[in-house]
């Protein structure tokens, strides 16, 4: 089964929480690429991976493998949560096949935890999947409960806060680094006051001068309208990511932005016809990047 992807369609941080955390404000979209995960009942926990030959950075999985630490893999922390729900759980084989980069802001370890969450409480040991089951989750990460729930959905809080938003498919083309960029460092880099956690439900923030031209998919308006706090961190550090950008919109792209913290970028079209055109461009230009087409989902 397929493990998707998401993207932010924007992401504004708004202040350091005594916690720790920070507090957030996005759209997460779901798209139709991502790793490749299969899971069979086994005595024990046996986890496999295999690397897509053609990503960058195929060193950075083996350090979350069974080559490394396994214990620095959510997936096997995944596990060892599901046992404290569920003591009956004896074990699981699980085959993954990883082209969802790390560092680079399109939540795949927490996309893979879903889908081993799923595994095991949807059908083995049926558990309802309410605010306090997404909660629970949420403690092996943040973007757990979106992928649980596999909408493209608002988002509030450190990412468990979601509203189902309803929007238009879109069609697409990720633009993957040959680099990754650390969340840690990004988050410092923002400089968010520490703050006193409000507290509210009241975390909606699209206003209908905004969530009209989303739910109309009027492109050509989401740059006045939406940013991410990250981009303009990640394009210093980078600046071959500022030129990606800039020749995505050249080679006709209608809407371009990172994802998450970064480092990946894709971009949006009205007219997906043009995406081979375009796809053709980008990877004479950027020949140390990866470039994959989509659509939300």
């Amino acid at each position: 089964m397929i493990s998707p992807a998401k993207i932010n369609l924007g992401l504004n941080i708004l202040y350091k929480r005594q916690d720790g955390f920070h507090e957030l404000k996005s759209i997460f979209l779901l798209i139709d690429w991502g790793d490749e995960i299969h899971f069979e009942d086994s005595e024990n926990f046996i986890f496999q991976s295999e690397i897509d030959p053609d990503l960058p950075r195929k060193e950075d999985f083996e350090s979350v493998s069974e080559r490394g630490d396994i214990s620095k893999n959510i997936l096997y922390k995944t596990y060892l949560k599901a046992k404290t729900l569920q003591p009956n759980i004896k074990g699981v084989k699980i085959t993954l096949k990883k082209r969802i980069p790390t560092g680079g802001g399109l939540g795949g370890g927490s996309s893979n935890a879903a889908q081993l969450i799923k595994y095991f409480f949807q059908s083995r040991f049926p558990l309802p999947f309410n605010d306090e089951f997404y909660a629970y989750c949420s403690n092996i990460g943040a973007d757990v409960p979106f992928f649980l729930i596999g909408k493209s959905s608002m988002v509030g809080g450190i990412g468990e806060k979601l509203e189902i938003f309803e929007l238009p498919q879109f069609s697409g083309i990720l633009a993957i680094p040959p680099f990754g960029i650390n969340t840690k460092d990004a988050f410092i880099s923002l400089k968010k006051p520490l703050q006193e956690t409000i507290v509210s439900n009241d975390w909606r923030y699209l206003s209908s001068d905004v969530k009209r031209p989303l739910l109309d998919g009027n492109l050509s308006k989401f740059h006045s309208l939406i940013a991410n706090d990250f981009e303009p961190f990640a394009t210093k550090l980078y600046p071959e990511l500022s030129k990606l950008k800039k020749s995505m919109l050249e080679f006709g792209m209608d809407f371009v932005t990172m994802s998450g913290s970064g480092s990946s970028f894709y971009g949006l079209v009205t007219n997906e016809n043009k995406i081979p055109n375009i796809m053709e461009n980008l990877k004479r230009s950027f020949s140390e990047f990866r470039f994959v087409s989509f659509k939300t989902q």
